[in-house]
């Protein structure tokens, strides 16, 4: 097969994966279950915002006022003075993550929703519509292109958020922008610019083929109906969008979002209902069966264990690169310490990466932690699954035992990692100003007990299975890796985290940043050769034989 045909053929894949109903479907109840109910969840949360602007990033008014950070702010939030973007600072609500994670995901979601719409209006319009069966292809065509880059504003709102691209243009003196705007606002142009122009191809779509709704969704919606749903997707999101960005009043930009809300909401619940009916013979139950077999699915397995080995440490050295940018100061009062410019792990913990007062960008630990706990799971359970296949074996009992102690410590590590991850320091901070401690210690030190505490556990429980039960895990496996090799690894997972768990919790010498650097290396010193041998094992499961 040449070059050509085999990237004809990886083309052809993947649409056909984008324009999946399953999938697609998928995409929608993820989008619905996460989108609104973040930002409900954020509003309520923002309303915990004391007055004034958090700053704990720099101790000097002239940055505020050169970057247009400084004046004050009301208690609470509210849609008629505070923008949409503010729920994604911490100068405004307490926990930005609702904002900042849920239009990131919603905007991946989303990707298959629009590709399975154009492939819905091209075929029903080319197949049904008697006329303007080109201004249906070029429309169709027109509302993808817009609707894509609304998602890219969309995914960049969320990773640039106000804060974020903030100490970006800090840390770059002035550098990191766009054509004036700094990459936030960048971002914003382009979501409401480009998802209202995608309204308005689609809007003209309503319109020229009103006659056509039940061909396309299979619901009989009455042609006046779907005229003035047009005329609302041609009209007042544009409309409302270009008086947002030329005036940037927060009122606006609110009416804006809904607006925008106002179609794309009907319209993903029109294709979920149109996918449900042509699916619905396919439909079955899910319960806690389905649940586990998908888990343990290979191919699900596999594309976990490539996902983690593409992000997991890669971003954690982007992070620590980025880190670099990081300016002199800010004092932190309660240590009367001055951070010093740049990262350095023997004075900087790992979740400082996860902090504006060391990084400009702490989306790189956090996003990748909370991203990665989840993908986590379905390996950690297709192990244990493994496990379960060997019990036939001499030593059934304990071999049951460990990777029972190995599953549960493993998820409970998980829920510490998601935690390190959604409650950063900043988080933790803020939260405990806000008089949200545990035992004398914020959210973001607790789960990182957690997580280092539960894998250490993990590591002691998988490792005894290599040490007691080598040739049976080599088989289960089916690695040609040495026994001595497989014995030596279970004991490093034994001794030596355990060791430098100890040894960061007392702050021994060096330094006890040092010690969790060194700790999180014997971690993955055990996690990637586990990682590489599981998906080994995938591999071996998913071959046709």
């Amino acid at each position: 097969m040449t070059f050509k045909e085999n990237l004809i053929k990886n083309k052809n894949k993947s649409y056909d994966f984008l324009t999946n109903p399953r999938v697609v479907r998928i995409c929608i109840v993820i989008a619905l279950i996460v989108f609104i109910p973040s930002i409900v969840i954020g509003l309520i949360i923002a309303q915990l915002d004391p007055a004034g602007l958090w700053y704990f990033w720099t101790d000097n008014p002239a940055l505020w006022a050169q970057y247009g950070m400084g004046g004050g702010d009301n208690a609470g939030y509210s849609i008629f003075t505070d923008y949409i973007s503010n729920l994604g600072s911490l100068n405004y609500t307490p926990i930005p993550k609702f904002l900042d994670d849920a239009a990131m995901i919603t905007s991946l979601v989303m990707i298959p929703v629009i590709f399975y719409l154009k492939k819905l209006f091209d075929t029903t319009i080319q197949e049904r519509a008697e006329t303007r069966k080109k201004l249906g292809k070029v429309l169709s065509n027109l509302a993808l292109i817009t609707y894509l880059i609304g998602l890219i504003g969309f995914f960049g709102i969320g990773f640039f958020s106000e804060d974020v691209a903030d100490f970006l243009e800090v840390a770059t003196n002035g550098v990191a922008t766009v054509a004036g705007y700094d990459f936030h606002d960048f971002f914003t142009v382009l979501v409401f610019g480009f998802l209202a122009l995608s309204g308005v191809f689609i809007g003209i779509i309503f319109l020229t083929y009103s006659s056509l709704s039940y061909d396309i969704f299979n619901v009989n919606i009455p042609k006046s109906v779907m005229i003035i749903a047009a005329l609302e997707m041609i009209f007042l999101p544009i409309s409302l969008s270009m008086v947002f960005l030329t005036y940037w009043w927060p009122f606006i930009e609110w009416m804006a979002m809904i607006s925008l809300f106002g179609w794309i909401i009907p319209l993903a619940l029109l294709t979920l209902k149109q996918i449900n009916s042509d699916l619905d013979s396919e439909r079955k139950k899910i319960g806690v069966k389905e649940i586990q077999e998908f888990l343990i699915n290979p191919k699900v397995v596999r594309i976990c264990v490539i996902a983690l080995l593409i992000i997991f440490v890669p971003m954690i050295i982007v992070g620590l690169i980025v880190a670099q940018l990081d300016p002199l100061g800010p004092l932190i009062p309660v240590y009367n310490y001055i951070d010093p410019a740049g990262y350095n792990i023997w004075v900087d913990y790992i979740s400082n990466l996860g902090s504006y007062r060391f990084t400009p960008v702490p989306k790189f630990l956090d996003d990748t932690a909370m991203l990665c706990s989840i993908l986590f799971i379905p390996v950690t359970f297709y192990i244990k699954h493994l496990v379960n296949s060997t019990l036939q074996e001499p030593g059934a009992k304990a071999r049951k035992f460990l990777s029972n102690g190995a599953l549960i410590s493993m998820l409970l590590a998980m829920v510490g990692m998601w935690g390190v991850g959604f409650f950063n320091e900043d988080v933790g901070d803020t939260l405990e100003a806000l008089g949200v401690v545990y035992m004398g210690r914020d959210l973001h030190n607790i789960f990182s007990l957690i997580v280092f505490g539960f894998l250490a556990l993990t590591g002691i429980f998988i490792g005894l299975l290599g040490i007691l039960y080598t040739q049976i895990m080599r088989t289960m496996f089916k690695t040609t890796i040495h026994k001595n090799i497989v014995l030596i690894l279970g004991a490093w997972m034994v001794i030596f985290p355990p060791i430098f768990c100890i040894l960061f919790i007392f702050g021994a010498p060096p330094s006890r940043p040092l010690w969790e650097w060194i700790l999180m290396f014997s971690f993955f010193a055990w996690i990637l050769p586990l990682a590489f041998v599981t998906l080994k094992r995938v591999n071996f499961d998913i071959k046709p034989r």
